[in-house]
Order: C-alpha cells, then structure tokens, then sequence
C-alpha cells in the first residue's frame, strides 16, 4: 500500500498539470476538513482546508510552527506514540486526537497519515473535525477501540486458527502493577492521555492492528507475531510513562508471552477450545486478588496446558449429559408443605455431599456455562416426563447462571426449549445465580419476564451477599429471593443481626417477592429464620441433597414445623 502511494506521488510530481493538482488535492477533502504537511523536525511546511469554518483555530495555525503547538497538551504522549508508529510503518490509521481551540475548548479529530520519502520523508496528515468538547474542557469520547477478555479470546483464536504454520503467533500479558499510585497524581485528562496512547502502543504491536484487550486496570493483552518483542512494548510504555508522571516515579512494567501451537489448534474444533481456554486465563489474570506477575509467569504454560484439558472435560460432560441430578426441598415455614425442589447438579453418584461450585465456576469463567445449563434444563424436563400421573405434585427449581442469561443466543435457545414444553409451566421453576455476571439489567429482565408470563416463577439466588442484590431486584421483578446462607449465619452472630434480616424479610413482602432462607442446618437457625419472617427454608435439618426423591418421604425433622408432609410419587 506505501509502495502504491509513492509510486502515485512521483507520478504525480512528474506529469500533473496544475489543474489536475488541484483536482488531486480536492480528492482528500472527500474526508478530510484540514491537511497538513510536517517536515521531520514535526514542523508546519504546509497546511490547508476549510480552516475558515473553525474560527477557534484559524488564526493559531502558521507556516514554521511546531505542530505539537496546535495539539492539546495532554494529547502530547498520545501524539509522540503515533510519530514514533509513522516513523515505523509509514502510515497512520484513524486516530482520535484533540486540537486546542479557543480558551479550553477542545476540539476532537480524527487523524490520519503517511511518510512519504519520495517528498523529503516528510509527514503527510490529514485531519476531520468531527466533534466538539463542552466548554469546561470535557472530552467526549466514543467507545473504546481495545477489546475486552472475552471479545479478544475469540479474536485472538480465530487469529491463531488462521495464521500461517511457521508464523507461530503468541498471547502477550503486560502488567503496570503501580499505575494506579501514579494516575493518583495526575488529573482525568492526562490519564485519558495515557490510556489513549498506550492503547495506541499495544493495537501498533498486535497481530492485525486490532488485537489487544485491557482486561483489568493495569493488565492488558496482546496478540503478536514471533517478531515482536514484548521488551520494545515494555520500553515504549516506560518511555510514554516518563513523559506524563513525576520524573521521580518510573512506571512499573512486567511482561509474559504464552506461544501458541498453530498446527494443534487448526485442527479439528480446537479453535473454539482455545477461545474457552484463553477466555479462562483472561478471568483468572483479571480477577486474581492476590495477583502475582511472577507466578504467573511461570505457572501460565502449564496453566494453558491443565485449562484446555478441563475446557474438553467439561464439554465431554454436557456433551454426554454425564451428570445428574440431586434433589433437595425448599419447605413453607409455617405449614411444612414442600413447595419445590432445587434441582442441584452432582457429577458423581458417589459424591453427593460434594458441592460441584469449582466445576461450575470454571465453566463460567471459560464461557461454557450456557450449554451446561440448557443441558440441565433438559435433563429436569426429562426427568418430570419420566414420573407417573401425579407429577403434578413435583416442582423444580433449575439454576440458571447470570453469565448465560446474559448472552442473546442463549436467551432465544432458552425461551424456544421452554416453547417446545408447554406443559412444565408451573412445574419448572429457575433460579437465577451469579446475579453479579448480569451487565444489561433491562435486556435480562425482558428475558425474566417473558419466562414469568409462560407461567415459569423465577427466584434470584443468593441476595443479601452484597450491596449491589438490591440494585438487582430494584432492576429485576422476580417472585423469590433466596437468602444467601452466609447472610443467615452472620445475622445470627450479631446483635443487630436480627433486626437487619427482618428489616430484609419485611420489605420483600412489600414488593410481593417471597424469601426463602438457605443454610438452615439446626432447629435454632429454623426458629431464627421463622421469627425475622422468611417464608421458605432450606437445609441440611430438612435433609441432604439425594438422588432419590423418595428420601424426602417424609423428610427428616418434620415435626418442627407440622404433620402435613407432600406425599411423593414412585417413578413410573
């Protein structure tokens, strides 16, 4: 492309009449308000446009001026990163950027260019005016062009999956652990900066321009070729780092890369293994408390390796539907009468007492939760067929994880599963967990409702966990809420404990939302949880997670609420 530009520029130089120059120059103005030529001390040789239709600038512009004059100060590392990407690529694509206009005002532009060595290696911009900040200097910024963990997982498989054998292509983490100390001291606008030019700096190094992801604050991702350097990335942004913070303060950079074995992943379904695999090692990388770059560093080989061979078992698992299904009751408090049961997974018959919580994190994290869960909805639509006539009496609760409901693709499987069974309505019911995975409230609570409608009661699962479950159930209109079982416990430890449980009990009853309490284990819990108001328990005093729902015939102390137990059917 550089070469065809030159080829065309010399041509230009040698044959144009004038007119057919003009004409040239008009071409460019398709796009751009304002041209720019900067000879290689970043000096103005030449400029033009519709300069006039910008009264903020049209007088600041002049012939000999150091370009850096004309950009806003903080854009100033934003603007030496895309020297320094010209000098090496020989081009510019869009980039924001912002111009000083008058007073503070900011004005926002799209820059773009090219190095032409034919006219004297000189630099070759071409700006578009596009948006103006408020007068307070405020800028306003579209969405950001670095990808998320998720959006670069899949980018950087499908990448993977199509490069070239002998390119051998690897994931690069770069950790700046003290970048939050040094935003502390400089103000949004600078930091803006930064952000801007590093994310500049990454997408320049990444395999096709576009893959680098921020996946926390201060940890980032790239995919790059065998021929980039993470230590260049490394000095580049400790160069950018010494141009905005203190000079006393150097900026922290570490670096890792995991090669990728191209061969192995074209083959067969291994892509999407690898997009689940990398998906993985982005939450951990993003989520870890105690983060060690050290260690991880070290362990990321074998953390690949180990992840990608439980990415395969657990879709081995769905797959064949190598799980079942344990049942426990959710109880009325004040009649005894079992209103459902929660359809709690189990991978092994041996080891019920086991909580499957790893398993089912690590699917949610890798991004497989969605096939699991649709697959536990089917095996609990099987298992009601499976019943004699008096299935009428069973109800299941089915969790359904906050990651899954939050996909489109997942919604619309999900909604069609349930179309096609008409007849569980009031027999299936759906808890909601991991609220917190929710990001657009108002899409899931369309879902929520679309589900209620059909006649299915849905629960949201562990409430009073955390300051934001009200959030959820201001945003989210349910029928229960399942008190979380450490929220129990804690409430019974403290002397405020109880006024704060019935305080929660008594404001679901005023939205119309029942509670059910969990973790209940000992008739004291029971008699606690009664007298703050809950309407529902659930616990090991009222029996274990089984396989067989028979054992709940009757359940265990159930005269510690009354003698009406559920009479359960014999499968058929």
């Amino acid at each position: 492309m550089i070469n065809g530009i030159k080829s065309t520029v010399a041509t230009y130089k040698r044959t144009m009449t004038n007119k057919q120059k003009d004409k040239f120059v008009a071409f460019s103005f398709c796009w751009a308000d304002l041209l720019f030529e900067l000879d290689r001390n970043k000096k103005i040789v030449f400029f033009s446009g519709a300069i006039g239709n910008f009264p903020e600038i049209e007088n600041k512009i002049k012939a000999d001026m150091s370009f850096r004059d004309i950009i806003a100060p903080q854009d100033w590392p934003l603007m030496n990163q895309l020297f320094a990407i010209a000098d090496e690529k020989g081009r510019i694509n869009s980039q924001e950027i912002h111009i000083k206009g008058k007073d503070d005002d900011l004005i926002h532009v799209m820059l773009s260019g090219y190095i032409l060595d034919d006219i004297d290696n000189h630099y070759f911009f071409a700006m578009r005016v596009y948006a103006h900040s408020d007068k307070e200097g405020k800028i306003r910024w579209q969405e950001s062009e670095i990808l998320d963990a998720k959006s670069f997982s899949e980018i950087a498989a499908e990448r993977i999956a199509k490069a070239e054998k002998n390119q051998k292509p690897k994931v690069g983490f770069i950790s700046l652990p003290n970048i939050k100390e040094l935003k502390e001291n400089i103000d949004t606008h600078t930091s803006e900066s930064f952000e801007r030019a590093l994310t500049t700096c990454l997408k320049h190094y990444s395999l096709g321009g576009d893959s680098a992801a921020q996946v926390a604050e201060g940890r980032y991702s790239i995919l790059h070729s065998k021929e980039v350097s993470l230590d260049g990335i490394k000095n580049q942004i400790k160069k950018l780092g010494k141009a905005i913070f203190p000079q006393n303060k150097d900026i922290s950079v570490e670096s890792t890369s995991l090669p990728i074995d191209v061969e192995n992943v074209q083959m067969a379904d291994n892509a999407s293994v690898l997009t689940n695999g990398l998906l993985y090692i982005m939450k951990r990388y993003q989520n870890e408390k105690d983060f060690s770059f050290e260690n991880f560093s070290k362990d990321i080989p074998k953390l690949m390796c180990d992840t990608v061979t439980s990415v395969l078992d657990f879709r081995k698992i769905v797959e064949t539907n190598n799980f079942i299904i344990a049942f426990q009751p959710i109880i009325n408090v004040n009649s005894g009468a079992i209103h459902h049961f929660e359809a709690l997974c189990r991978f092994s018959a041996e080891e019920m007492d086991k909580s499957p919580y790893e398993k089912i994190t690590f699917g949610e994290e890798a991004g497989l939760i969605q096939d699991f869960d649709i697959a536990m909805t089917k095996k609990a639509i099987k298992w009601l067929m499976s019943m004699s006539n008096e299935t009428n009496q069973y109800k299941l609760a089915v969790n359904i994880s906050g990651y899954s409901i939050g996909l489109s693709d997942f919604r619309k499987d999900f909604i069609n599963l349930l179309n096609s069974h008409t007849w569980t309505r009031k027999k299936l019911l759906f808890e909601i967990t991991e609220s917190a995975r929710i990001v657009n409230l108002k899409k899931v609570n369309e879902f929520i409702q679309t589900i209620r409608k059909s006649g299915h009661q849905v629960c949201l699962d562990d409430f009073g966990a955390g300051a934001a479950s009200f959030q959820y159930l201001s945003a989210l209109d349910v029928d229960f809420v399942k008190l979380d079982g450490s929220t129990i416990k804690n409430a019974q430890k403290f002397v405020k404990g109880r006024a704060f449980l019935s305080a929660l009990t008594n404001f679901c009853k005023a939205i119309n939302v029942s509670t059910v309490a969990e973790m209940v284990d000992n008739p004291q819990s029971f008699d606690f949880v009664k007298e703050c108001g809950c309407d529902f328990v659930q616990g090991y005093i009222f029996g274990k997670p089984a396989k067989d729902i028979s054992a709940f015939t009757p359940y265990p102390n159930n005269k510690l609420i009354g003698t009406r137990v559920l009479r359960i059917a014999k499968p058929s």
